[in-house]
């Protein structure tokens, strides 16, 4: 029995080596598939107003002139509770949404896309995963908001 314990205790810090390279690599694999991004087009014909932001991130407003883009990359957390939203404006015509929200935790085979695409036309908004066909998701609001909304939520 001694003889037996003797061997397994010489191969323990071979054992705790096999072990945090086994927890590196699955870690490795979960860090690549939370890397996510989002992109941001303008086919309104006229330039577009974008505000995007998270709890912990304020991306600022960007103008987009048409057919101009714009993105961001991100690591959603392990949680599942990353969430972006944006805040659009063109003329009178403006919309608030979120354009990546995560569906919760150890959700990483069925996050809504993984390089979210927003192509923003006149008619609205339509989304895609990267080199997909978009889909109209949001159409573009034309009622006018209250008084300082979208200053009050954070968005201009």
């Amino acid at each position: 029995m001694e003889r037996i314990r003797a061997s397994w205790e010489r191969y323990d810090h071979l054992w705790a080596l096999i072990i945090i390279i086994f927890l590196m690599a699955n870690l490795q694999m979960v860090s690549a598939k939370n890397q996510m991004s989002v992109n941001i087009v303008n086919e309104v014909g006229a330039p577009i107003y974008v505000h995007c932001k998270s709890r912990d991130n304020d991306l600022q407003q960007q103008t987009l002139l048409d057919g101009q883009d714009y993105g961001f990359t991100f690591r959603a957390n392990i949680w599942g509770t990353t969430l972006f939203w944006c805040g659009f404006n063109w003329g009178s015509y403006w919309n608030i949404f979120n354009v990546w929200q995560d569906i919760g935790p150890w959700s990483f085979d069925h996050r809504p896309c993984r390089q979210c695409l927003w192509t923003v036309r006149r008619d609205g908004f339509y989304r895609c995963e990267m080199f997909g066909t978009p889909v109209f998701v949001h159409p573009w609001n034309t009622t006018v908001p209250a008084p300082n909304a979208l200053v009050e939520n954070g968005t201009f």
